[in-house]
């Protein structure tokens, strides 16, 4: 992870608890690294759902209002867990208000995204 934090290779790699003391001791959720993902997109990605609900309990962005909130291609934190099938990881970011009609660079949706890999769990999530 090329310009990567602690709480990134933390988030990343799905360690809660020491995500937690390094949001306690202050570390901002705002970084990006070189590929513009931020802790909460790497959570999301691998599927971490515990660290996810931490991170946003932290302040960080669910929705994707700004280029911050959005990796080089575009994607939000809920496209990338859809598209890897991470379908509790989907229903925390639901819970939280992540909008459903975002769409990256290639006008995707987590929908799609979803719909592409198969992932019919989550495409039922995303559905209701």
């Amino acid at each position: 992870m090329n310009g990567a934090t602690a709480l990134m290779s933390a988030a990343e790699k799905g360690h809660k608890s020491t995500v937690l003391v390094l949001l306690t001791a202050g570390a901002s959720v705002d970084s990006v690294d070189k590929r513009r993902k931020t802790a909460l997109m790497w959570a999301a990605e691998k599927g971490h759902h515990g660290v996810v609900e931490e991170l946003l309990k932290a302040g960080t962005p669910v929705n994707a209002t700004t280029s911050i909130d959005r990796d080089m291609n575009g994607a939000t934190a809920l496209m990338s867990a859809a598209e890897k099938g991470h379908k509790s990881t989907v229903l925390v970011l639901l819970t939280a208000g992540a909008s459903v009609d975002s769409v990256d660079k290639r006008r995707k949706t987590a929908l799609m995204w979803a719909a592409e890999k198969g992932h019919h769990g989550v495409v039922e999530e995303l559905l209701k």
